[in-house]
């Protein structure tokens, strides 16, 4: 273990040797340090099997972390996995830190009382699970569910075995780390009992527990608004004949029912949504931002996945890319198609996605899509949260319950259109929202009747007792 240990310093002093400039290869990414770090851990809980021995081998991986690009430029590094435990680990549920590596894999499942180490098979046929099930995936025919639950039981058995799942079966908000370095598995496709583990459970990911570590000591920022929902309902010719989209088929009065729940004074509504209106305008000044348009890609950036909006005066083209990213609501909902994908570069901490750019920008939870997504759904998607969320529910429980009603709209059951977006960040977050005044409960009837009847029943009284008068 000593020399082990010894080995893995090695090639951290090796790794800060390198320039930052040329980081786009991740410190993990080398088979050879991924099984080091796996057989350092394995060797470790193999010596301590206390909750002791688990957070030593979560130390090892939050000094992996701090080699990440985005901390490293920063200069972010967490000190211990305790601090990170304290800040990222949902109160109440349950944090999953997944290592996957050639010889052996580990996933590590944290609570608020106890901590589980679980020894997971290699991870040498995972990638091409994963490949697989994504292709199933994009056809949302009812008739294709079978095969697609049995792809997912494959990925599943590695990812949740038995010992896993009876850990979480009392967690309902669970944080789950390591997603790029296990291939970008779809967990929110992940069967669970009889559905799907993100409508059983409230699952967001954790790019990166150092960053988000970080995120969590920022200080809160003032906004002007609560909720904006942005559309790009035009687009320049060039833009559209560049990207090969069109502008985005939504009304007014969509949009404005996406915000229903929410007070209106306390709301903005923007069509014809440009790169300003998201980064300097109502998007940026929202707690929460709402964002229809079109996923685009530009294969000459180093980070080619981003959103097409419309472009100002002042600007040549709408497009937005994770480097053009300064400023961003605390939340956002992102309906864009294949917005969170990107190369797949293991050990990254996640900034080198738009997501990851908007939580360093400001953001504390980024919802946005793996694949393609259907407008009418995602409008479901985004009224039942920003609903959710004035209530006060949690962003993670938020999603949750709005991918439980989009499922049971009829016509959306299929998974394509509840489980392709995913959410990042923080999980836990709330966001105070001023909620529309409910309206005026309906009077009831019956007093009326009963006032009308006996108006009536005097009358004929009278009437009665005069007509006896009359006859005497």
């Amino acid at each position: 273990r000593t020399a082990l240990r010894a080995m893995l310093d090695w090639h951290f002093v090796q790794w800060e040797a390198i320039p930052p400039t040329v980081t786009g290869v991740a410190f993990l990414q080398l088979g050879v340090r991924r099984d080091l770090l796996a057989a350092l851990c394995g060797l470790t809980m193999h010596g301590d099997r206390t909750a002791r021995g688990i957070e030593d081998c979560l130390d090892f991986i939050l000094a992996t972390e701090a080699r990440g690009s985005t901390a490293r430029a920063k200069g972010i590094t967490a000190k211990s996995f305790a601090a990170v435990r304290a800040s990222v680990a949902p109160p109440n549920g349950a944090l999953l830190v997944y290592l996957p590596a050639l010889s052996a894999s580990f996933v590590f499942v944290v609570t608020a009382t106890d901590m589980t180490g679980v020894r997971l098979g290699p991870d040498v046929r995972l990638r091409r699970d994963v490949r697989a099930l994504r292709e199933l995936i994009g056809s949302p025919t009812l008739a294709a569910l079978p095969e697609l639950r049995a792809a997912a039981n494959v990925v599943a058995d590695w990812c949740l075995p038995p010992q896993v799942q009876a850990a979480l079966a009392d967690c309902n908000e669970i944080a789950i780390v390591g997603r790029e370095l296990a291939t970008g598995l779809p967990f929110e496709l992940m069967p669970w009992q009889d559905t799907w583990f993100s409508c059983a459970k409230a699952i967001w990911n954790v790019p990166s527990m150092t960053l988000e570590h970080a995120a969590s000591l920022r200080a809160p920022t003032t906004r002007a608004l609560d909720v904006a929902v942005l559309a790009a309902t035009a687009l320049t010719a060039a833009d559209a004949a560049k990207f090969a989209v069109s502008a985005i088929p939504s009304t007014g009065e969509e949009l404005t029912a996406v915000a229903a729940a929410v007070a209106t004074e306390q709301t903005a509504v923007v069509l014809a949504a440009s790169r300003a209106e998201l980064l300097l305008g109502a998007g940026a000044k929202a707690k929460v931002a709402v964002v229809l348009a079109h996923g685009i890609t530009d294969p000459s950036r180093p980070r080619p996945f981003g959103l097409l909006l419309a472009a100002t005066p002042q600007e040549a083209s709408g497009a937005l890319f994770a480097d053009d990213i300064t400023n961003a609501a605390d939340v956002l909902l992102l309906g864009s198609c294949q917005l969170g994908r990107g190369s797949a570069r293991r050990g990254e901490d996640g900034g080198h996605r738009i997501g990851g750019a908007f939580l360093q920008a400001g953001a504390r939870a980024v919802v946005l899509g793996d694949g393609d997504l259907g407008l009418a759904p995602t409008l479901v998607i985004a009224r039942a949260f920003v609903r959710e969320l004035a209530g006060g529910a949690s962003t993670a429980v938020a999603l949750q319950r709005a991918r439980r009603e989009t499922a049971a709209t009829p016509g959306f059951e299929h998974p394509w259109f509840h489980c392709q977006l995913r959410l990042e960040g923080a999980g836990q977050w709330r966001v105070a929202l001023a909620s529309a005044a409910p309206p005026s409960p309906p009077r009831p009837w019956w007093p009326w009747f009963l006032a009308g009847a006996l108006v009536v029943g005097a009358t004929v009284a009278r009437a009665f007792t005069a007509r006896r008068r009359l006859a005497n």
